[in-house]
């Protein structure tokens, strides 16, 4: 299986990269791999932004993303754990309506 650049950049190996940035970014509290995760999140959160029912949602997460940013370089972790979280939240949503779309078919 192949993979063509938009769906590793707009798609979910980003979104994994992501993760895995934020979290190193955390465990290690070094701003620079969140920031760098931020920076991976954000095709995929402007493509989705795309959408009309998550126009400014997506916006929205990442400017709290941007937040978890900012919060791990001033150390307070968990307010970064914090903003994180509608990130997280969107992303659970998400994979759970692809996941059920695959159960319908």
């Amino acid at each position: 299986m192949s993979l063509s650049w938009p769906e590793v950049v707009f798609g979910w190996p980003a979104v994994i990269a992501g993760l895995l940035l934020y979290g190193f970014g955390l465990a290690a509290r070094r701003w620079l791999p969140s920031l760098v995760g931020f920076l991976v999140t954000l095709p995929f959160l402007w493509y989705l932004s795309g959408f009309p029912r998550w126009e400014y949602g997506a916006a929205l997460i990442a400017i709290s993303n941007l937040v978890s940013v900012i919060a791990i370089a001033r150390r307070h972790r968990p307010v970064s754990v914090i903003a994180l979280v509608p990130y997280l939240a969107a992303l659970s949503y998400w994979a759970f309506t692809i996941v059920a779309q695959w159960s319908v078919t």
